[in-house]
């Protein structure tokens, strides 16, 4: 008798890096563990990402990895001529200009109509693709199971179709994101477009026969849109794997003061704009505050170094792209970890990623952001302080509060030890494969609010 086949669709996957890639990773790490069967992970191509050699090998011998190209986007013709036409020369390439002078309409065409053609997202080609090949090449049986992993929603209504032709193969849907509403979603704006992809959703809400999203707040939104649904749901946060952390020494910040310290992409954002201003009306009120401040950015910075020494002068620090690991020693140096959440950046229900890890590696930490996941999360717990990212003053003041209490030695926080466990990697791997079990239902697991 052939063993189960566990089909897990994701866009990205090592070597790409995405903020995505971390969860898809570590349920592929953890889940042979749980589940008993093989893991096929169909992918997109690999062609030019660096990669983490940290990620890799928590994948490698894992998984067997298909990827698959996007078939039929005009995008990656206009790429295809475009790469031919630096590869040759002379009459070859005069015959390939006039190609691409003939090609240039139809792709102007296509980009006026794209938001109307293409939708629910553009990566409708790869997950066409991607689902095509799941039939023809890996020919699901009744016994195996499919999990679509995404912000990817065309994934999720290519998917919808092959459990249309295929009732009997299990399908598991993993929002990280919503879908219909989402501040990520951007075209569900178009009034054009939000009656079709309200009745896309519905149709995932009533094929599925297991939901997962990636935070309570999630759940809770569709429990309320989709009540008949309710027994699908369940929500399997975010998390950090212990592991990540076994061995790892904290890096040596340069300068004496406070170290805020900021993983991920930033700068160009209104919220670090309030932020820059809060600094200085922190210099304002208290001068010794701020030239208390060490701010450090690790990963990439989209604003002018300029404007921020103007601030800080060489109290600003900007560390470049690490890979996770440095990340992460980075995390356990800080004295205040920062997390910059834009109200458009999944609305009330935002968590973010990184906050996980920020809970594991222990320092306080200081949430800018509307109410939302993760102000709930810090404030619950006492595990630092929120402020409204589009307040300068209400930024000030919870800066100086750190500040008084970094002054007083009074900075440090207890781990609570309930949200440890809660958030490692393993016990949402271990959820996860209960409900690609047959049959498996979110009833009888315990709820997963923070």
């Amino acid at each position: 008798m052939s063993r189960r086949r566990l089909f897990l669709a994701a866009y990205s996957f090592p070597p790409k890096v995405t903020g995505g890639t971390f969860r898809v990773v570590k349920f592929v790490k953890y889940l042979p563990e749980f589940f008993d069967g093989e893991i096929h992970v169909i992918t997109s191509p690999a062609e030019g990402e660096t990669g983490d050699p940290a990620l890799e090998r928590d994948v490698a011998g894992q998984c067997t990895v298909h990827r698959v190209p996007p078939r039929g986007d005009p995008r990656e013709w206009k790429r295809a001529l475009d790469r031919r036409g630096r590869a040759v020369s002379g009459a070859a390439r005069l015959g390939l200009a006039a190609t691409r002078a003939a090609y240039r309409p139809v792709y102007g065409a296509y980009l006026a109509l794209k938001d109307l053609l293409v939708y629910p997202d553009g990566k409708l080609f790869w997950s066409r693709a991607a689902t095509t090949y799941l039939e023809r090449v890996l020919d699901p049986g009744p016994g195996d199971v499919l999990l679509t992993t995404c912000p990817e929603r065309s994934l999720l209504v290519a998917a919808a179709g092959v459990k249309a032709r295929r009732p009997r193969l299990r399908w598991v849907v993993d929002f990280r994101d919503g879908w219909y509403g989402d501040p990520f979603n951007f075209h569900t704006r178009n009034p054009l477009r939000v009656v079709g992809e309200r009745r896309q959703e519905q149709r995932v809400f009533q094929r599925a026969d297991a939901v997962v999203c990636a935070t309570d707040l999630i759940e809770d939104v569709y429990r309320g849109r989709y009540p008949g649904a309710a027994g699908k749901l369940s929500t399997i946060f975010n998390g950090f794997d212990p592991e990540d952390f076994e061995g790892l020494e904290p890096v040596d910040l340069p300068g004496n003061g406070l170290h805020v310290v900021y993983t991920g992409y930033a700068g160009g954002t209104r919220t670090t704009y309030v932020l820059l201003e809060a600094l200085e009306r922190l210099g304002a009120v208290d001068p010794a505050a701020l030239r208390a401040l060490h701010v450090h950015f690790v990963g990439g910075f989209r604003d002018d170094p300029a404007r921020w020494e103007a601030v800080l002068a060489d109290r600003v620090h900007f560390h470049g792209q690490v890979s996770h690991r440095d990340a992460l020693r980075y995390m356990l140096a800080a004295d205040v970890l920062l997390v910059l959440i834009q109200r458009e950046e999944g609305g009330p229900t935002a968590y973010t990623g990184k906050i996980f890890e920020y809970v594991r590696a222990g320092p306080p930490i200081l949430v800018l952001a509307p109410p939302c996941g993760a102000t709930r999360l810090v404030d619950a717990y006492g595990l630092g302080a929120s402020a409204d990212g589009e307040d300068p003053d209400a930024i000030r003041s919870a800066l100086a509060g750190l500040v008084g209490r970094w002054r007083s030695g009074d900075l440090a926080r207890p781990v609570p030890e309930n949200l440890l466990d809660r958030f490692d990697r393993r016990r949402g791997a271990e959820r996860l494969a209960r409900l690609l079990a047959p049959g498996g239902s979110p009833e009888g697991l315990e709820g997963e609010h923070p």
